[in-house]
């Protein structure tokens, strides 16, 4: 991978050579025929796991299609120069993104001389949904089109409308419910000074979790609970008893939310702003 995209044609040579070292991909031929098209998945704010699946997969098999995955510098094993210092991340733009789409197409292009005559058609979701777009649009000649699925190419301060979705599509019932995990959590908090170290013990967080990253875990939880279609589910498991105790509400949903999303969802850093400043950790 080129570390900043603004080099001469012997630069992006020798990013041919090395871009499959640095950035991690994922090729799945299966239902390739060497005549179909290349279904390029665009990888976002995480680490990549795998090749494209599910709807895009699916789409392959039906036209015999090359399923490739790229992931996003700065994330997972594509860390540029293996340097993840503050200052390294200069190069952590859409723009250098971008750069890396078009890039990995022709050094793949010349590994596998087949694609070069493919139609590479784009996908994405959510921040990498804004990237497709935004790659037909910067880079048109290296793509036949793009699927932007929920892509945020208007990025707004302050957005609320996303919590007022979520509380909608949970419903009058559910989101009473939820408001009731939050009240119980807040005056047990809040009602002595041991009440947050417990608070945080039924999620299996790090004791020096601010309450404020505390609450927007939890809501993290439940709202992405909802999003990717376990409302019905969850909103059944947080339904209990108009009699049951704060104890009893936030240790039926930590327990809830802990197997639902793995006992490591708190502690591995996503909602702690401390982890995301510290460098060591």
């Amino acid at each position: 991978m080129l570390l900043s995209h603004k080099g001469n044609i012997i630069a992006i040579c020798i990013v041919w050579l090395l871009i499959f070292l640095c950035t991690r991909y994922y090729v799945d031929d299966q239902y390739w025929d060497k005549k179909g098209p290349v279904f390029y998945e665009i990888g976002g704010e995480g680490t990549l796991s795998g090749p494209p699946g599910g709807f895009i997969a699916q789409l392959a098999q039906k036209h015999n299609a090359l399923l490739i995955a790229l992931e996003h510098r700065f994330y997972g094993e594509s860390i540029p120069n293996g340097n993840a210092l503050t200052e390294n991340y200069k190069y952590l733009s859409v723009q250098q993104a971008l750069a890396d789409l078009a890039s990995f197409t022709d050094f793949y292009k010349t590994l596998v001389p087949e694609t070069k005559a493919a139609s590479w058609f784009v996908f994405g979701g959510s921040y990498p949904g804004a990237l497709s777009s935004w790659y037909r649009a910067s880079y048109p000649e290296y793509s036949v089109g793009s699927l932007s699925s929920s892509g945020v190419v208007n990025c707004i301060i302050d957005y609320h409308d996303f919590d007022m979705s979520v509380r909608a599509a949970a419903g009058n019932e559910c989101g009473n419910n939820i408001k009731r995990i939050q009240n119980a959590f807040q005056r047990t908090i809040e009602g002595s000074a041991k009440g947050f170290q417990y608070a945080l013990s039924l999620f299996n967080c790090e004791k020096d979790m601010s309450h404020n990253d505390f609450y927007y875990m939890i809501a993290d939880s439940w709202s992405m609970m909802i999003q990717y279609s376990a409302k019905t589910s969850s909103c059944a498991v947080i339904n209990l008893p108009v009699d049951a105790t704060d104890d009893e509400i936030m240790k039926n949903f930590a327990s809830y939310s802990n197997k639902f999303w793995g006992s490591d969802f708190c502690s591995g850093g996503f909602c702690k702003l401390i982890v995301l400043l510290s460098i060591e950790r």
